[in-house]
Parts: C-alpha cells; sequence; structure tokens
C-alpha cells in the first residue's frame, strides 16, 4: 500500500473528467479509474504507507484558509509506460506549484516516490492507467488531437491509501 496526499474534484465540475475517464476506458480491459470509487484527483505527493501515520498531521495547514482551486485542462498527455497511462494535463498556476512546494518541504525527499519529488513531478489527472497494448496506438491518437479546454475545481484536500482507496483524513476547501 501506499499514502497520497490528493487535491480531489468532488462536486459537478468533475464531470469532464468523469467523460474522459469512460471514453479511456473504452481502451482498457477494465474501467482503472471508476472502480477505485475515489473522484478526479491531482496527486501532490505519493509516500510510502509507513509516512501515512503523520502525513495529515505535517500537511494539513497548507489547507488552512484555501479556497477551492479552479484549473484548466487543455490536453491529453501520456506517461510511456507499460501498460500505458493517459491523463488529462491541467495548465500549471502559482496556487498549485506554491502547495506542492509547501507540502514537500516538510518530507525527505527520499521518502517520497521519484515522480513526485520537487523538479520532477508533472501534475496531471490520470485518465486510465491499464491502456491494453492492442489499443496503444488509438490511444496515444488522443494525446495528439485538440481538447476543447475545460475547468475542474479541485475542492477537497486529502490523504489517502491505496490499493483499495481508503480516506483517512482531509477536508473541504
Amino acid at each position: 500500500m501506499a499514502c497520497a496526499i490528493t487535491l480531489a474534484a468532488d462536486n459537478e465540475s468533475q464531470a469532464p473528467i468523469l467523460a474522459l475517464w469512460d471514453n479511456v476506458a473504452a481502451f482498457e480491459a477494465l474501467p482503472s479509474m471508476r472502480a477505485p470509487n475515489y473522484p478526479p484527483h491531482i496527486t501532490l505527493a505519493l509516500l510510502p504507507e509507513t509516512a501515512a501515520s503523520d502525513a495529515w498531521r505535517k500537511v494539513q495547514h497548507v489547507a488552512v484558509d484555501a479556497a477551492p482551486l479552479r484549473l484548466c485542462f487543455n490536453a491529453i498527455r501520456a506517461f510511456e509506460a507499460s501498460p500505458l497511462v493517459l491523463w488529462g494535463a491541467p495548465v500549471m498556476t502559482k496556487t498549485l506549484a506554491d502547495w506542492h512546494t509547501k507540502i514537500h518541504e516538510h518530507f525527505d525527499p527520499a521518502d517520497l516516490h521519484e515522480h513526485y519529488r520537487r523538479g520532477r513531478w508533472v501534475p496531471h489527472c490520470t485518465l486510465g492507467t491499464e491502456i491494453l497494448d492492442e489499443h496503444r496506438d488509438r490511444a496515444l491518437m488522443l494525446t495528439a488531437g485538440k481538447l476543447e479546454p475545460f475547468q475542474v475545481v479541485f475542492d477537497r484536500f486529502e490523504c489517502v491509501t491505496f490499493p483499495p482507496v481508503e480516506r483517512f483524513a482531509g477536508v473541504r476547501l
């Protein structure tokens, strides 16, 4: 298991991401994003499960007096992995960058998953994690196409463990 610190969109603005989840699921044997029953989200930090006990204590101050964060998504991208992972690309904002920095000030970089460390983190909202090899080329075509920009309001700051996804601390922004 792992521990993640996330920004979740637990409101009606999530509809465009949910529609993308359903479109991308056509390239998977089973829909990877609907199954966990967790809303669209951006992971700010990924830690080992052993860090879960004090992760919230270390980072909850970031959400104090914070307002919901509205992000614009304007592209679909891929992490070249096996299996292929598709993700929605948000436009980076100063607030998002600041929250990431503030969170990471409280952890030893060696305790963080390497892709979530400062300087390596790529903000993203995952659309599908289990793209079948036989659909890889068609799925990658989504990354070449034009995505009509849309906005999503991220209104929850949370700590979760997974799998399965279990919220153990959080606050509505």
